[in-house]
Order: structure tokens, then C-alpha cells, then sequence
């Protein structure tokens, strides 16, 4: 018999001897088992430790039940916060907090469902609400039948590194100013976008938007403001659509936004304006309110593009269209839009080649003086002879080649060919013959600008003040500052400036008077309405105003009939160039032009009488007739109309003092046709002859002031003749009267052109004057500091002047400056220049020299400079 204690020892036995084999067979195996069983509970233990130990959280669950938890080790607790007996029963999705959707959920549910092994990243949250990742492995333990009947789940906390791994995707995914998606995680996205919506079958919309003249923002204030601007117009922009829009900054001041439809219905344009209208609000920056506006391109998946490249391509080529609209606007894509992209790559290729191959040439057009009726100057025009398209003028390519820098090359070649042209015909004969010459934007900005101006003057031999540089306001005014700087400059080497199209630019009337202009040009458009109804003269007539007050030359463009150059005469207009004279010629051609010596006819010019010219308008033949023949003889040039239409029209182009209607005509009565041309030709004077009266319409236009007097048919003739020769003298006195003001202005003109001159004059002094007094403040500085005693004596032989090392010497002598030189050294009175003098003075020797100022300069009086003398020197006088 044995007796077992609870370790399996042997507590009893019977005596060894008296056992028999089987039962000493039995004994062994039962020490044997016991021994086993006691190493396999001290290795239990051991595992129970290293378990308890583990830095790494271990959970132990049953397979019953998909995963019921039996065991968590200390680990498990300090990482989630939750005690053992809070998770113990509960199912393996404790890991997920409950949570099916959160990520890994799914993956640990599969690997518990399937009984296999493997690794998932899994999100939890801790018991205090924080988040938490963790990295699980998990292994299924199977008995010796190979049923699994536990489950270990060992993790470790990755939180850290997940939250680094975040920050350098969203690093990698994002824009480092704004926060914005760059052009990585916006082409991902559209590419998702793109997809999403051709299965579902809504619309997508991109829209890309550049902000307008952003770079007078940096240039002005900085790109620290700059780039807290792009900052506020990032957050409008995400602002004003919806949260799962995207909004990105691919870079610079451009922005891309990428809007789903979704079933909300179209892109509305309340929407696009409701963006354009939270870039536009004012922008504090730095202390100063920003004003900045955006130029928008849509375009819309499927039908402008299938990709997300041709969808930005599309929005990109429409948001260009916007700027070349004049900015703060949006466009939709249009497909000739692309058309027009690629005839532009096109026009690139070719205009790199088109220099070498000599395809460029210059056109000229005159530029005529309404005193004399002479050529005044030509304007050099830029036209390109292209191999397939024939002869292009510089509209046709000139915004390529400024895009792409060929704008440079291209513009300096013109002017050194226009330059050496005008030169020759000025050899030729023509002296006073002036050039005018387009310089483009590029040119403006660049540094060496007045370098190459000079250059060309040089090797061409043509005089600074036969040249007149054109430039447009929207080149001067984004930076005034250097505008002005660069124009002093041209200035200055003798270079004549003019301002392009003024008036359909964006200046500033305040800051125009700054600018160091010669003339202005009436913009094309502007003359074009002259020969409309309406107050057509009124622009050019201000602008001739304000020029003439200015001190400035006045050109009108694009004159192309004479009663456009009338009313640019009588308005005392200085010059005009356009059709009424002449188109734009090729050199050659324009050679013969100035040979033949042609001139504007007088009746064009300014404050000439000009034959007297009746418009006669009715729809009966035999009453035009009648009135003719009862004015032959009266010295008249006598037009007809059949009606009004017919009337206007003759007015257009011809140069009227007196009308005289009849009432009744059909289409448009007389009164009707002569109130038009109150507007359209106010100097007029106006008559109706009718044999109906229309009391109340009649009254109205003499109220009105559209009808001089009222005449009725029949008609007294030799009355009729008196009246219409009458209304010729009231005609000529209003003329009269105008050219006394024209002469009134002209001298206003020439004085405020000497007034202008003045102040260049007396501006420039105030420099010299200035840098003068810098200068001599310079001097005076380093002569204080100079260590040798230096007085400076006025003409009155007063002390003017006494430098720190003089102070110090003539310390004992009191108040230097003002001084009469006797008192302070009597012996200074006896050095003469050029004979220096040995003197004792405060004890030391010094060899005292006299220098007379005045020698090239305005200085008066004379410098005395106190050498110490050296041991060798006697005393006495210096020989």
C-alpha cells in the first residue's frame, strides 16, 4: 500500500520486500508520474509568469462562442484601461470596442471564423475616450485531436507610429501652406470622382481658379502677406462649398475645386459667384485691406473630358479665356477653346524659327500734324509673314510670344530695324520725321531696357528725340514706383514717351501727372464713336483736355473718315494717323509716300474756314431741285437726302453747318431726324420746312433747342434765302467764337507744355540739389573725422568750418564757428597758398597750409589743414 501526500510523495509504504513484482512495477511508474506532473506544473508556472510579465497585451478565449475571453494579462489592462474582470465573458470584438465598422473589425472576425492564423492593425479606444492602435497577432491552440479550443491574441500598442505614418501621408497628400490637397491627393481624388460618377451617371464639375494680379501682392507688401492671403482665400474656398467637395492648391495662386452633382442638381452660377464673391471680400493683411479678385474655368466629366488630366486641361484652357475677358469672371469650356490651344502651340513652334528665317517685316503708318497737314511721324508696325497663312499682324501672335519670351528677341530686332529705317529716310530729306514704336511688356520689365535703347541709338545713328517709345497703362501702372524710375530713364537719354489707348486701361488720374509723358493716343475705339449718334466726341475731347492741361501731345488712332478728323480738329487734336491719310505701308511703299510730299487737305485741319456746306433733306425730288436752284449763286456747297435715315448717314461722312428738313417724310418725320442730330452733330444749326404743322412736336424740338426756326411751304424765296444765309452767319459767329477759344486753349497748351518743362527742370535741380547736399553732408562727416586740425574760412575771413581735431586745438579760444579768423590765429591771415607756413600752436609745431576753394566747383573761401611737423623741420618760416 502507499499513502501519497499532495506533492506526490511517498508518505507510507509497505516493507520493499515483502512487495511483489507487479506492485514494485506500479510503484515506479507512480514516481515516475509524479515527478512528471511536478516539472509540468513548475513549467506552467513559469509560462503564467512570463505571461503576467509580458509587455505585450495577451488575451486568451474560447473558441466556443466566436471567441469568449477567459484570460487578460496585466499588459492588456494598463494599455486599454479596462480591468480583467471588465472584459472576462465579453467576446473578442472588446478589441474593436464593440465596433464591427472600425478598421481591422472585419479582418479578426474572418481569422476567428475561419480558425487560422494571422495579423491585423486594429482601432480601439481606451477607457478614457482616447484612440488606440493596436497590432494583433492571432493563433488558434488546437488539442491533440486538433480542435481548436482557445484562441491567443498578443498585440502591442502602434499608436505612435500610426500617428507619424498619418503625419507624413498627410504631409506627402497635402500643401504645406494652406492645408489644402495638392496635386498628388487632388489627382487621386478626381481619379475616384471620375469613376464614381460614370457608374452612378451624375456630372462632376472642376473648376479652376487663379487669382487675379496676385503678384502686386508680393511685390508690394511681401510674400510673408502673400502667403497669408492665399491662407484666408484657401479657407473661403473651402468655406463656401460643401464638406466631401474637394478644394486644392496645386501650387502658386491657383486653386482647383472638384465638385460632385450627387443628385443636388446642376452647378448653379449662384454657387460660382457665391465663390467669386468670398474671394473678392477684403483681406486684412499685414495692417493693409487687399482688394483681389479671381478668374474661374469650368469644365464638366463627361462631356468635356474623360480623364482627370483632360478635365483640369479643359478648366485651365476656360479659366484663360476668363483673363483674356478682363479678368474677375468665369468661363465655361468651350470645345473650340481646345482648337484655339492647339493653333497656339502651333503659333509657338513656328514663331521660334521665324526670326532666323528672316519672316518678320515692319510696317509704317503716318502720323499727321492738324496744323500743317505734314507727315509728323510714322509708327512702326510689326507684321509676320507667315509661310501658311500669309501676312499676320502683331495681334495674331504678339500675346504668344509674350506668354513664351519670344516677345524679346522679336521686339528688340524692330526696334533696331525701325531705328536704322527712319534714320535713312531722315538722310533722305525728311529731318523732323519722328518714329513710334510699340515696346511690349517684357521689354518694359526688362533690367537692361535702357542699355539696349541707348545701344541701338548708337549703332543706328538715329537721335534720342526722333524716338517715341509707346506704352500701355497696363504696363505703368501694377508698379508705378519703377514705371516712373524707368521712364526718367528714357527720359533722360532724350527719348519721348507715349501712353497707348489711354483711357481703356485701368490709370489713375492721380498718379498720370507723375508719369514723365510727352503724348497721349485716343484709343481706336474712342474715335470710332465719333461717327455715331450721341455724345461720341465727348471722350476724346476729355482726354484732349486733360492733356492740353498736362503739358502733352495729343494722337488720335484709327481715323478713317474725314468727319472724324474734322471733329478731332475742331476739338484741337495735335495728330492723327488711320485711313483718312493713309493704311499701313511697307517700308518701301511708305518711302514714296514721304517723297511725294502729300498732305491732309486744309478743310481737315484745325481753326480753317471751310466752305460752306447746306444739307438739304426731303423725299420730293422737285422741292430739292427748287431749293437749289433758288441758292445758286449764294456760294453754298449744297448736299441732298431723301430722308432722314438717308441724312444721317451723309452727316457721317460729311463735315455740315445748316440742315434744312422737311416735316412730313416717310419712315422718320423731320423733327425725329433732327433731334438725332442735336445729339449726334450739336454745332449744326437746324431748320424744318414743311407745309404741315405739327403744333405740339414742332413746339417741343424749338423748346428743345433741336430746331433753329420753322419754315413753311410754300415759301417766299428771296425769304428763304435770307434765312438760310442767316443761319450761315449765326454758324460762322459760333465758329468764331469756338476758334477764339481754340486759340485761348492752344496758348493754355504751350504754357502748360513750358510749365511742364519747368517742373522737369526744377525736379531735377531738387535732385541735383539733394544728391548735392548728401554729398556735402558725406564730406563734412569725414572731414570731422579726420585727424589732422582743418578750419574752413568764408570769403570774410570768419571761421565756417573747424573739425574735431581743430576744436580740440583751439580749445582755449572759445566759440570757433563765426569767429573772425584774427581772433582766433592772426597768423592764419598771412598764409597765401601754395606757401605753407611753420607755426607753434597749443605748444606743438605745425606746418599750416592754405587751399583756396572755387576751382570747378560753387565753393567760396579757403581751407586751412595743419600738418604736424616733423623733427627734422627748424623753426621758423618754411622755406
Amino acid at each position: 500500500m502507499f499513502l501519497l501526500g499532495s506533492g506526490g510523495s511517498l508518505l507510507a509504504a509497505a516493507s520493499v520486500g515483502s512487495l511483489s513484482v507487479r506492485e514494485r512495477g506500479v510503484a515506479r511508474l507512480v514516481r515516475e508520474r509524479t515527478a512528471a506532473l511536478t516539472q509540468a506544473n513548475a513549467s506552467l508556472q513559469l509560462q503564467r509568469q512570463a505571461i503576467e510579465a509580458c509587455i505585450n497585451g495577451i488575451v486568451i478565449a474560447r473558441a466556443e462562442g466566436g471567441g469568449v475571453i477567459e484570460y487578460v494579462n496585466p499588459a492588456f489592462e494598463r494599455l486599454t484601461g479596462y480591468g480583467h474582470a471588465e472584459v472576462l465573458g465579453r467576446g473578442l470584438d472588446v478589441l474593436c470596442g464593440g465596433d464591427a465598422g472600425a478598421p481591422g473589425a472585419a479582418e479578426l472576425q474572418e481569422l476567428v471564423r475561419e480558425q487560422r492564423e494571422g495579423n491585423v492593425v486594429l482601432r480601439t479606444r481606451r477607457k478614457d475616450g482616447a484612440e488606440l492602435w493596436f497590432s494583433a497577432h492571432i493563433a488558434p491552440c488546437r488539442d491533440a485531436a486538433g480542435a481548436v479550443r482557445h484562441f491567443v491574441v498578443a498585440h502591442y500598442d502602434v499608436t505612435d507610429k500610426r500617428g507619424y505614418e498619418a503625419e507624413l501621408h498627410h504631409q506627402a497628400t497635402h500643401d504645406t501652406l494652406t492645408g489644402l490637397a495638392n496635386r498628388a491627393l487632388l489627382a487621386e481624388r478626381l481619379r475616384q470622382e471620375v469613376a464614381a460618377a460614370a457608374r452612378h451617371g451624375y456630372a462632376l464639375w472642376v473648376l479652376f481658379v487663379d487669382l487675379d494680379r496676385f503678384k502686386q501682392v508680393n511685390d508690394s507688401l511681401g510674400h510673408q502677406a502673400g502667403d497669408e492671403l492665399l491662407r484666408t482665400v484657401a479657407q473661403r474656398l473651402s468655406a463656401a462649398v460643401r464638406p466631401e467637395d474637394t478644394v486644392a492648391r496645386p501650387g502658386g495662386d491657383e486653386f482647383v475645386l472638384v465638385l460632385a452633382e450627387r443628385g443636388d442638381g446642376h452647378l448653379s452660377v449662384g454657387m460660382v459667384g457665391r465663390i467669386m464673391d468670398a474671394v473678392a471680400r477684403p483681406v486684412a493683411v499685414q495692417g493693409n485691406e487687399c482688394f483681389i479678385n479671381a478668374s474661374i474655368g469650368i469644365a464638366c466629366f463627361p462631356q468635356d473630358g474623360g480623364d482627370p488630366e483632360a478635365l483640369i486641361a479643359c478648366a485651365d484652357m476656360a479659366m484663360y479665356r476668363a483673363k483674356e475677358l478682363g479678368r474677375n469672371n468665369y468661363q465655361f469650356f468651350l470645345p473650340e477653346m481646345n482648337d484655339e490651344a492647339q493653333q497656339r502651340l502651333r503659333t509657338e513652334r513656328a514663331l521660334r524659327h521665324a526670326i532666323e528665317r528672316g519672316e518678320f517685316e515692319l510696317y509704317y503708318q503716318a502720323q499727321l500734324d492738324l496744323q500743317t497737314g505734314r507727315v509728323a511721324g510714322a509708327e512702326a508696325l510689326l507684321r509676320w509673314r507667315h509661310p501658311e497663312l500669309g501676312l499676320l499682324e502683331s495681334e495674331r501672335f504678339m500675346p504668344v510670344a509674350e506668354d513664351t519670351g519670344l516677345a524679346l528677341p522679336i521686339g528688340a530686332w524692330a526696334m533696331r530695324a525701325a531705328c536704322a529705317q527712319v534714320c535713312a529716310w531722315q538722310q533722305a530729306g525728311h529731318a523732323e520725321l519722328r518714329l513710334a514704336l510699340d515696346i511690349g511688356a517684357r521689354q518694359f520689365k526688362e533690367p537692361d531696357l535702357l542699355a539696349h535703347v541707348t545701344r541701338v541709338l548708337d549703332e543706328t545713328g538715329l537721335a534720342p528725340a526722333r524716338l517715341e517709345l509707346e506704352l500701355t497703362e497696363r504696363m505703368v501702372m501694377p508698379d508705378a514706383e519703377r514705371a516712373v524710375a524707368v521712364l526718367d530713364g528714357l527720359r533722360a537719354l532724350g527719348v519721348s514717351i507715349a501712353l497707348d489707348e489711354f483711357g481703356t486701361g485701368y490709370s489713375s488720374l492721380a498718379q498720370l501727372r507723375r508719369f514723365p509723358l510727352d503724348a497721349l493716343k485716343i484709343a481706336p475705339s474712342f474715335v470710332s464713336a465719333l461717327s455715331q449718334q450721341g455724345n461720341g466726341a465727348a471722350i476724346p475731347d476729355a482726354i484732349i483736355a486733360l492733356a492740353h492741361n498736362l503739358g502733352m501731345r495729343v494722337v488720335a488712332e484709327g481715323v478713317d473718315t474725314e468727319a472724324q478728323c474734322v471733329q478731332l480738329a475742331s476739338g484741337m487734336c495735335d495728330e492723327v494717323q488711320g485711313a483718312v491719310y493713309s493704311q499701313a505701308l511697307d517700308a518701301a511703299a511708305f518711302g514714296e509716300l514721304l517723297a511725294g510730299g502729300r498732305a491732309l487737305p486744309g478743310h481737315l485741319l484745325r481753326m480753317q474756314k471751310r466752305e460752306r456746306t447746306l444739307l438739304l433733306v426731303d423725299d420730293e425730288p422737285n422741292i430739292l431741285a427748287a431749293l437749289k436752284r433758288q441758292l445758286r449763286g449764294a456760294g453754298l456747297r449744297i448736299l441732298t437726302a431723301p430722308g432722314g435715315k438717308e441724312g444721317l448717314e451723309l452727316l457721317a461722312a460729311e463735315q455740315v453747318d445748316v440742315i434744312v428738313s422737311d416735316q412730313r417724310m416717310p419712315g422718320m418725320t423731320g423733327v425725329e431726324f433732327l433731334r438725332a442730330v442735336k445729339h449726334s452733330h450739336p454745332d449744326t444749326v437746324r431748320m424744318v420746312l414743311s407745309g404741315f404743322t405739327e403744333l405740339q412736336s414742332v413746339t417741343d424740338a424749338v423748346n428743345e433747342g433741336a430746331i433753329y426756326k420753322f419754315l413753311t411751304k410754300p415759301w417766299d424765296d428771296t425769304q428763304m434765302r435770307a434765312h438760310i444765309l442767316e443761319a450761315f452767319r449765326q454758324k460762322e459767329m459760333a465758329d468764331e467764337n469756338r476758334r477764339l477759344d481754340l486759340e485761348v486753349r492752344t496758348a493754355n497748351q504751350h504754357l502748360a507744355q513750358a510749365n511742364r518743362q519747368l517742373e522737369e527742370v526744377l525736379r531735377q535741380q531738387q535732385e541735383q540739389i539733394s544728391h548735392t547736399g548728401t554729398s556735402l553732408a558725406i564730406v563734412r562727416e569725414a572731414l570731422q573725422h579726420v585727424p589732422l586740425p582743418i578750419l574752413g574760412l568764408d570769403e570774410e575771413q570768419a571761421v565756417a568750418f573747424a573739425n574735431l581735431a581743430a576744436q580740440a586745438l583751439f580749445r582755449d579760444a572759445g566759440e570757433l564757428l563765426g569767429s573772425p579768423a584774427e581772433w582766433v590765429m592772426p597768423e592764419l591771415l598771412s598764409i597765401e597758398e601754395g606757401s605753407p607756413r611753420l607755426l607753434e600752436v597749443g605748444g606743438a609745431r605745425f606746418r599750416i597750409a592754405a587751399h583756396g576753394m572755387g576751382r570747378g566747383t560753387s565753393a567760396r573761401g579757403t581751407l586751412m589743414i595743419f600738418n604736424p611737423a616733423g623733427p627734422d623741420q627748424q623753426q621758423g618760416t618754411s622755406p
